[in-house]
């Protein structure tokens, strides 16, 4: 998978517009937004705009990996998987590692779910251009 740079069209650097026709499935692009850097990728049927910044410990999510046809996010720092639909975080990768090498008393433990979540941002769609 391949990361590309964008620019905005938009002359004002606090808006985003971006034809639609120029985001390629399977591809996350980043691009800034009112200074700060978001992700623009497909879903399935439908674009998510998020922060890049992973909600965990602030990896560079443009870097990381879409699956189930870009309906999860795996930031490229620790592994962790968001649903790009709610935003919800679906999975630590860690866990397992930690289950499989506790031999204490303790070897059920479960942390608990995380509070954070993906960052996802609204926008619109007028003649084939995305605006944020």
């Amino acid at each position: 998978m391949s990361i590309l740079q964008g620019e905005a069209v938009a002359d004002n650097p606090s808006t985003l517009e971006i034809p639609i026709s120029r985001v390629r499935r399977g591809r996350i692009y980043r691009y800034e937004l009112a200074g700060r850097p978001v992700i623009l990728f497909w879903a399935a049927d439908q674009l998510v705009l998020a922060s890049e910044i992973c909600p965990h410990i602030g990896g560079p999510l443009s870097e990381g990996r879409l699956e189930d046809d870009g309906c999860a996010l795996r930031c490229p720092w620790h592994g962790y998987k968001y649903d790009t639909r709610t935003g919800a975080f679906l999975e630590n990768p860690n866990e397992r590692f930690i289950q499989q090498r506790l031999t204490t008393t303790y070897s059920q433990y479960r942390p608990a779910q995380p509070r954070f979540k993906l960052h996802l941002l609204p926008y619109v769609i007028e003649d084939g251009i995305l605006r944020a």
